[in-house]
């Protein structure tokens, strides 16, 4: 390949890697981080309205699904509802870069088993691991703190959370 299509190649490759972590991965991880989050309250004998997971707290208000609810919880972040959104996107992009790490080293790890290359496997899949169980507790801390700050604004400012997302059509 020439030099100007090899580096358009890679931005597009990379491009649509992105989106495929974006579109598949990030909400996949989203909904295990839930799953996991609800089983451990639900354990505990937290209610759902007493939740520290955003999307579980929004389906005690009255969203059907959990799916619906996660799109709710991304409308509420993407309408700018939380005080400090800017730290807020960077601890997301944080977590996201850990996942985002996770995802390559897998991705590295079956290459290097189809391909038989290197003998890098066993690294790389371990190394996977470890940074996916890693994207885990910042994205609990964070969900904890929006969550707080969800019942705050439902509770002491006169149903916010209810409004926005009935304006919204939830």
């Amino acid at each position: 390949m020439g030099g100007a299509l090899s580096v358009f190649s890679v931005i597009v490759i990379g491009a649509g890697l992105y989106v495929l972590h974006r579109s598949i991965i990030i909400p996949v991880h989203h909904y295990l981080l839930i799953k996991f989050m609800g089983r451990r309250e639900k354990k505990k004998g937290i209610e759902p309205g007493q939740s520290s997971n955003p999307v579980i707290y929004i389906q005690s208000l009255g969203v059907s699904s959990i799916v619906c609810a996660m799109v709710a919880y991304s409308y509420l972040r993407g309408a700018e509802f939380f005080n400090r959104q800017d730290e807020l996107n960077i601890k997301h992009a944080e977590s996201g870069l850990l996942v985002m790490t996770s995802a390559g080293l897998l991705a590295g790890a079956i290459c290097d088993a189809v391909c038989k290359h290197k003998g890098y496997f066993a690294y790389m899949l371990v190394g996977a691991i470890i940074f996916f169980i890693a994207s885990f507790p910042p994205g609990w801390v964070q969900h904890s703190v929006e969550c707080k700050e969800m019942r705050y604004k439902q509770n002491e400012k006169d149903e916010a959370v209810t409004k926005k997302l009935k304006e919204a059509g939830f």
